[in-house]
C-alpha cells in the first residue's frame, strides 16, 4: 500500500471493523509496517492456518475496506510469518507477490 495518506487511518479501521465484526473470535491483531519511505504494510495476524487465512483474505477483498485505492495501489496477499520476515528484512516483494498469484488467487 502506498505509506501514510490520508485513507490510511480509514482502510485501518475498516480493517478492525471486519476483524471485531466476522472474526471477532479469532484473535486478529493489526500491525502498520513502513517497508520502504513511500510504502507501508497493513498486517493482520495470526490465523490458525492456512484456510482461515485465505478465507479471510476474500472478505478483506469483498469489503468496502479497499475501495479508497485505485487498482494496483494495493497488493493483498497472504504470507506466512517466516515469509513475512525474510521479504521486509530484504526489501524485495515481487518474488512472494508472484508465488501469491500463482498458488492462492
Amino acid at each position: 500500500m502506498p505509506g501514510i495518506d490520508s485513507r490510511t487511518a480509514g482502510f485501518k479501521q475498516a480493517v478492525k471493523d471486519l476483524n471485531s465484526g466476522k472474526y471477532s473470535s479469532a484473535g486478529l491483531s493489526v500491525l502498520f509496517d513502513l517497508y520502504n519511505i513511500d510504502q507501508g504494510v497493513l498486517v493482520v495476524k495470526k490465523f490458525g492456518d492456512a484456510d482461515t487465512a485465505k478465507m479471510y483474505m476474500n472478505d478483506l477483498l469483498a469489503s468496502p475496506a479497499l475501495s479508497g485505492y485505485l487498482p494496483g495501489e494495493l497488493q493483498p496477499m497472504v504470507i506466512s510469518a517466516s515469509n513475512y520476515k525474510k521479504m521486509f528484512a530484504d526489501k524485495v516483494a515481487q518474488p512472494y507477490v508472484n508465488f501469491y498469484g500463482a498458488y492462492y488467487k
